[in-house]
């Protein structure tokens, strides 16, 4: 039997929705397969720099914006969560690189 994981973000709506089409897509054409959908805020919660500050997952931080409608000014906080994300690749590659280890282990 074939393993897939399709990791996904759940900041916003679309990107569970589209995670979820996948699966069910694989199962349907090929449903022998064990298709897991994995949450990329659990693969890198460690470096969640908002989290270790106020205690929510930044993708939690994120949607709340979005529910209110506090979306003015958003384009300096996409601008600030790229900046967070170049300060962290090195530590966002080691999670990564964990994850590909352990699926081969898996597979």
């Amino acid at each position: 039997m074939k393993k897939i994981q399709i990791v996904f973000h759940d900041a916003g709506g679309g990107h569970r929705n589209a995670a979820v089409a996948l699966q069910a897509m694989a199962k349907a054409q090929k449903p022998d397969w064990e298709v897991e959908l994995v949450q990329f805020q659990e693969l890198t919660d460690r470096l969640d720099v908002l989290r270790k500050v106020t205690g929510i997952r930044i993708q939690e931080q994120y949607n709340t914006l979005l529910r209110n409608g506090w979306t003015l000014g958003s384009e300096y906080l996409l601008r600030v969560l790229q900046l967070t994300i170049r300060v962290f690749h090195g530590p966002l590659v080691g999670c990564w690189r964990g994850f590909g280890r352990s699926i081969r282990r898996i597979c």
